[in-house]
């Protein structure tokens, strides 16, 4: 099976250096701005979970909409917040066909290889080729990854955060219907989907869940959380932390406000955080 797990989730921001800045105050290390074909980013990442998969976050502002691969411009034409799933796949190409076999289409798939200076002199260069559905064919807009150099997300100078957050263990949805979106996910990703509140789904072999909650169940879990009736999003994502009590006084520091709902969680609201909720939970 070439889908593997969900390997990053991509935040869309009107202002690279302000969001970088604001994770960054957060406690995130952030690495510097990198240039795409109409695009701009600036990662946190974390210690990979399971071969060929990565796990880090994606802060993306779109540059150039005539340069950038499609559907980019269409899927960052939103508020700045969570816009996109992607997964990793062993084999981009094999993706791509099996998903247009199912009936998805995907175009080609793309091959992409980049200089990132570091800020110290040092310049890497990222390979990856990327299968791109076309949008408006999943609840939440996701494509797949395939890296050819995943050992530069996992630099130990990356890795590292301050407010002890660890790794990605979920991405946070709503949706008036969580079991029939999860339901869009099983055969494109060979999903295991389990639980009720939220409905969990994961990719592959991977360990990464979408966690879809209804709205009701959002704002029960995540109070200070808005959500209407028929509210159908990525929100944000979870976070492990190896020592729950220091990541909350980190944050606790800035101005952020986190909200601790049991003794092993708190969360971070959007508006604290570039549009992202952040969930921290303690590892297991």
């Amino acid at each position: 099976m070439s889908i593997l797990d969900i390997d990053h989730l991509m935040i869309k921001t009107g202002d690279l250096s302000a969001a970088g800045d604001r994770f960054a105050e957060l406690g995130f290390t952030v690495t510097a701005r990198s240039e795409m074909p109409g695009l701009a980013n600036r990662l946190i990442c974390f210690d990979a979970m399971i071969p060929g998969a990565c796990n880090y976050i994606e802060i993306m502002q779109l540059t150039d909409p005539a340069s950038a691969p499609p559907p980019m411009p269409r899927v960052l034409d939103a508020p700045d917040g969570p816009v996109s799933t992607v997964t990793a796949t062993s084999d981009a190409d094999a993706t791509a066909a099996r998903l247009n076999a199912a009936g998805i289409r995907v175009p080609p798939p793309v091959s992409i290889r980049r200089d990132w200076p570091l800020g110290t002199g040092e310049v890497i260069s990222p390979a990856f080729r990327v299968a791109i559905p076309l949008t408006g064919q999943a609840p939440f807009y996701w494509n797949a990854c395939q890296h050819h150099t995943p050992q530069h997300y996992t630099r130990p100078e990356f890795t590292r955060h301050a407010n002890h957050a660890r790794q990605m263990i979920g991405v946070v949805a709503v949706a008036p219907d969580p079991a029939a979106v999860a339901a869009a996910y099983r055969q494109p990703w060979a999903a295991r989907i389990e639980g009720e509140a939220p409905v969990r789904v994961t990719a592959g072999p991977g360990r990464v869940a979408l966690r879809i909650h209804t709205p009701d169940q959002l704002i029960r879990a995540c109070p200070g959380m808005m959500a209407g009736a028929d509210d159908q999003r990525l929100a944000g994502l979870v976070f492990a932390t190896d020592d729950i009590d220091a990541a909350f006084a980190r944050i606790d520091a800035t101005d952020a406000r986190p909200v601790r709902t049991a003794p092993g969680r708190f969360h971070v609201l959007p508006h604290q955080a570039n549009g992202c909720l952040m969930i921290f939970e303690g590892m297991a």
